[in-house]
């Protein structure tokens, strides 16, 4: 690891509060430790940690992020944040499992058509929330999202990690000027066909990812999975057939299809009516709006 990527080991504490259970994540800027609060009788939470020397001041600008969006169904709390020693650290409500693991643990790495629908609504309210206070996420994807970990919030779906996250809106509340010729930003696979073309993201292109998303739910996989040129991964989400897109699902998610095909950066996401298409779907196939997720049934 760079000294950008500060390592805290099992029994270390932070501030004389928070002492570190394990390591669960990290990357480009730092990482992500479960640790316990011994001010609140061990309370388990996630520690964000980035060095003070990183460059870009990664984990300062998600802190400013999560703090605005506070209060919000969709949101971790934010805990705790600051600076100690060579460190700048976030504290924040520690979230369960990862759709995208949950995804790979299940039979088959997919999921059936209920949870699928069930976890994609929740991810776009999500995105909801978010866009109403002023953000995009600009790298939506299955590992940004997770389970809540404990009985009180397991049917709940968070979102995280708000380093690529924009502004879009001028303190007015207009929307800002659309860029041109804009460097990628987000992840490959789930980018949307504007990210591709180098153009300036906007609140759609979160949605796009979260379309595709609920494709790899369904089907384990996407279409251009085995191709590893970004270039031409853009190429195939621009050219590929709905019906070939969609296959494995019931035409009524064209509607969502189409409707995200018109969407432009001047135009309010329609996110209820969305919604309404996949719980359309979902009665359509005699599946309870409340079913248990597939991984509860399993159990």
């Amino acid at each position: 690891m760079e000294n950008s990527t500060p390592i805290l080991n099992q029994g270390e504490r932070l501030k004389e509060r928070y002492e570190v259970v394990r390591r669960i994540g990290y990357g480009t800027f730092g990482s992500v430790y479960e640790g316990k609060d011994l001010l609140q009788n061990g309370a388990r939470c996630a520690i964000k940690l980035e060095s003070l020397k990183a460059k870009w001041m990664a984990l300062k600008y998600e802190t400013y992020v999560l703090n605005k969006m506070q209060g919000r169904k969709h949101i971790l709390k934010l805990l705790d944040f600051g600076r100690e020693n060579t460190v700048r650290y976030l504290v924040m409500q520690l979230a369960g499992k990862s759709l995208s693991q949950l995804r790979k643990e299940a039979p088959g790495q997919c999921f059936g058509l209920g949870t699928s629908c069930q976890l994609t609504i929740q991810c776009i309210e999500a995105l909801k929330d978010m866009h109403a206070v002023g953000f995009l996420h600009r790298d939506v994807k299955p590992g940004n999202f997770a389970i809540g970990n404990d009985e009180a919030n397991r049917h709940t779906v968070y979102i995280f990690d708000f380093g690529l996250a924009k502004c879009y809106r001028e303190k007015s509340g207009a929307l800002k000027q659309q860029r041109q010729h804009c460097s990628f930003r987000g992840t490959v696979r789930y980018a949307s066909p504007n990210v591709h073309q180098g153009k300036d993201q906007g609140r759609q292109d979160d949605l796009w990812s979260i379309f595709y998303m609920l494709i790899e739910f369904h089907n384990g996989t996407l279409p251009w999975r085995s191709l590893e040129d970004k270039d031409n991964i853009g190429n195939l989400k621009l050219t590929i057939p709905p019906d070939e897109l969609l296959k494995n699902f019931p035409e009524e998610l064209k509607q969502f299809y189409y409707q995200l095909k018109e969407l432009t950066c001047d135009k309010d996401p329609q996110y209820e009516a969305y919604i309404e298409i996949l719980r359309t779907i979902m009665r359509n196939n005699n599946i309870p709006l409340d079913q248990p997720f597939d991984w509860e049934s399993n159990v």
